[in-house]
């Protein structure tokens, strides 16, 4: 199996290290839909193909009720979607960062010639 890292920028997870990766899911609705909550839209162009086969999500994504333990690994329940992204993580999402930015104070400058 060859090593991932978490899609989620910012975030070093990676195979080994004592956190569950989860694969897109096969369709290409729900791959869309982990793409937009993770603010990776530079992927929209890839297949859901493509982002099963090399992208994934660590647990830190997923609520707790998103996934099942079983006796060797956890398992994502079917329509689970990431929703847990720290917000002191820059993310290169700015259409929908512009959105849920609380509007910015303006000041009036003067320029002096």
């Amino acid at each position: 199996m060859p090593g991932y890292t978490c899609a989620f920028r910012g975030c070093h997870s990676k195979t080994g290290g004592g956190l569950a990766l989860f694969a897109f899911p096969k369709d290409q609705t729900g791959a869309k839909l982990w793409l937009q909550a993770c603010c990776r839209t530079d992927l929209m162009s890839k297949t859901a193909e493509q982002l099963y086969s090399n992208y994934k999500l660590c647990e830190l994504h997923f609520e707790d009720k998103c996934y099942s333990v079983g006796a060797s690994r956890k398992c994502l329940l079917p329509n689970a979607h990431p929703t847990l992204f720290p917000s002191a993580i820059k993310r290169p999402c700015v259409e929908q960062d512009l959105e849920e930015a609380p509007p910015k104070k303006t000041l009036n400058r003067i320029t002096i010639f």
